[in-house]
């Protein structure tokens, strides 16, 4: 029973970890390419 709850928080904290990993990647390409885009049109506003 120790050793089945034991492999059950190991998964859960895997899966967990992976969302974490998963969110954050996204959150940083969306934001870098959020910040790309306002670049982009600040610098043709200026032309």
């Amino acid at each position: 029973c120790l050793a089945s709850l034991i492999y059950y928080n190991r998964l859960i904290a895997m899966l967990f970890a992976a969302l974490l990993v998963a969110g954050y990647v996204g959150l940083r390409l969306g934001w870098s390419k959020r910040a790309k885009r306002e670049s982009r049109d600040r610098i043709m506003q200026e032309r």
